[in-house]
């Protein structure tokens, strides 16, 4: 059976200036995380576009541009972005893991799988790479390793409800008595599908 898954005034003028500084550098810095959480892609991108041109190397404006890049659903652009990061900083954990994301979500299950054990070269401890490691061998058909990867991001993170999700997912077609708990701990994460997956196979 399988589951389709934050200003004290200065009295003396000369240091009004820096403090006004200070403030609209504080608001830009807030405006565009409000970008992202209003789902303002576009403007993201433009924003962290012109940051890149007035301040060079900057590898997390890289980062957040490809960030929106990847909501927009331009993966082309958001790729060069995380590729230039890792031609500078090899080891750099998000820009792995948005890679492999990329990779999966284009159904390129090999390569996903590889970038994200690339990853765990660097990073042995983070739950995420494990996951997309588990997501991108569960695709494949590669269920042992899947499992022992689910396992390893369970064991990272113990409230990681999408892990459990999949690998109640992965028991389930397995047959294994202990899907049901898996997902009874996704749905009480709040994971989507969870509470569906409960009704239709755990009654």
């Amino acid at each position: 059976m399988a589951l389709i898954i934050k200003t004290k005034w200065v009295r003396f003028p000369i240091y009004l200036p820096l403090v006004l500084i200070g403030l609209l550098t504080c608001r830009s810095e807030a405006s565009d995380e409000h970008l992202f959480e209003e789902g303002k892609y576009e403007e993201a991108v433009a924003y962290y576009s012109e940051k890149i041109r007035s301040s060079g190397n900057d590898l997390s404006a890289h980062y957040n541009r490809g960030r929106a890049f990847e909501e927009l659903g331009k993966l082309d652009e958001a790729s060069a972005d995380f590729e230039y990061i890792l031609s500078k900083d090899p080891r750099h954990l998000e820009a792995h893991l948005s890679l492999s994301k990329i990779a999966y979500r284009r159904g390129d299950y090999s390569r996903s799988a590889v970038l994200s054990g690339n990853v765990l070269k660097y990073h042995e401890g983070s739950h995420l790479a494990h996951f997309l490691l588990a997501r991108a061998n569960h695709q494949l058909g590669n269920v042992q390793t899947a499992m022992t990867e689910y396992d390893a991001a369970i064991a990272l993170n113990n409230n990681f409800g999408e892990a459990y999700f999949y690998r109640g997912a992965l028991k389930l077609t397995l047959e294994d008595a202990t899907a049901c708990a898996d997902i009874l701990r996704a749905k009480e994460a709040g994971v989507a599908g969870a509470a569906e997956a409960i009704e239709k196979y755990c009654r």
